[in-house]
């Protein structure tokens, strides 16, 4: 079975595609069915991003947005580690901190449960892009402790677009 168009604007760009001289076989209404054209819906002006970091103590700086474009938050993901000699407070939060229309905010917490070793994750992939500021830093909050050990990281997903 053929696949048929009268469609001007798709034969111009499958003669164009397929490098077909217009009129030389005649007009192109019909493709074979073993003939799949396939275009390219995505927006060509993005660029995908994966930024990583990750920290022992301080605040850390998973990935700076450029001046010049959008960058659009799609998802992250953060991890906390620690022994069970680290001091960290039950309760304790670090989550991941950016900037949208020129106010601070805290998203995605993961919080300290207990006084012993543990190792989370949590990954969150957004329902809608979030557009962070130009030029802002998107990082993993600082926590505060005096012994044992303790690791956080945070991946952060999304894509520039000009």
């Amino acid at each position: 079975m053929a696949v048929r168009t009268e469609n001007p604007k798709v034969i111009r760009n499958i003669e164009k595609d397929l490098n077909i001289q217009a009129g030389a076989v005649g007009s192109i209404v019909e493709v074979r069915e073993d003939i799949q054209p396939v275009y390219n819906v995505l927006d060509k002006r993005k660029t995908l991003v994966r930024a990583v970091a990750s920290t022992l103590t301080s605040s850390v700086t998973v990935y700076t947005t450029p001046s010049k474009g959008d960058f659009y938050l799609t998802g992250f993901t953060l991890s906390l580690t620690k022994d069970a000699s680290c001091d960290l407070s039950t309760g304790s939060v670090f989550g991941l901190l950016v900037t949208v229309d020129q106010e601070n905010h805290t998203i995605g917490r993961l919080t300290n449960l207990t006084t012993t070793a543990q190792d989370q994750q949590v990954e969150v992939t957004l329902s809608e892009p979030l557009k962070i500021d130009k030029d802002s830093q998107i990082k993993i909050s600082s926590t505060t402790y005096s012994a044992g050990l303790l690791h956080k990281g945070a991946t952060v997903f999304g894509y520039l677009q000009d």
